[in-house]
């Protein structure tokens, strides 16, 4: 694969998942288009709310970075169902969160990372860190897993029907009891909660399947580490 003239280290190829959704630089400042993998995520594109910036570059490619004020990208056309099976999912994020306030009372009300329209879905991200949740007829959430603001970061939301984990650049998961995901008939947000609130951070990388990802997680942040010439 060649970027700018010259060749790409070998190493692990993320299109060989089975993706629901994967969205990555370089991202061209408008509707961010899905990249073709084993599963339908060469079919999705996020459509810009308003639409962030691609000004900063990570390794020489475009990041999407968004404002914390009204950038947001929002699924084009379908469901969240299209993206996560209410039994299993798992969400996979390149991305630098910047400013954040202090953790909210319930999940939903913080900044996301990702999340939908309904609140029933998300990667929540506040002073304490990154935490995974979804609606199983309650709220429920993982631990906060710190996480050093305006920093790189790869974060990881998986769910098996059993148990819900978060992990920032694969370590030690925070993990939580839950039960399968309710009302999947909402779309996905990047960027925006449910409400009003807007998260200022910069995104690399989404991937998003609908079965959990378990050792593939090592070899995500390898490609991660390789792509974008980081030290995850």
């Amino acid at each position: 694969m060649r970027r700018r003239g010259c060749l790409l280290p070998r190493g692990f190829d993320p299109s060989s998942l089975s993706l629901t959704g994967w969205y990555r630089t370089n991202y061209g400042g408008a509707d961010w288009t899905g990249t073709a993998s084993a599963g339908s995520s060469g079919t999705r594109t996020l459509t810009t709310g308003t639409a962030p910036s691609n000004a900063t570059t990570l390794n020489g490619m475009n990041v999407a970075a968004f404002d914390g004020s009204n950038d947001v990208l929002i699924q084009g056309t379908g469901t969240l169902d299209d993206y996560i099976n209410a039994a299993a999912y798992s969400v996979v994020m390149l991305v630098r969160p910047k400013s954040a306030a202090s953790a909210a009372g319930n999940i939903y009300d913080n900044d996301q990372i990702v999340s939908d329209s309904g609140g029933n879905f998300g990667v929540a991200w506040s002073s304490s860190g990154v935490a995974a949740w979804h609606y199983d007829g309650d709220w429920t959430a993982t631990g906060w897993t710190a996480l050093t603001g305006n920093t790189w970061a790869m974060v990881s939301s998986v769910y098996n029907g059993t148990d819900m984990s978060c992990r920032v650049n694969n370590g030690t998961a925070a993990t939580q009891a839950q039960g399968n995901v309710s009302g999947l008939g909402v779309t996905l947000r990047l960027g925006q909660n449910f409400g009003s609130v807007f998260t200022e951070m910069d995104v690399a990388e989404l991937m998003i399947s609908d079965t959990e990802l378990t050792t593939q997680l090592a070899d995500v942040k390898s490609y991660f580490n390789t792509r974008y010439g980081l030290a995850l």
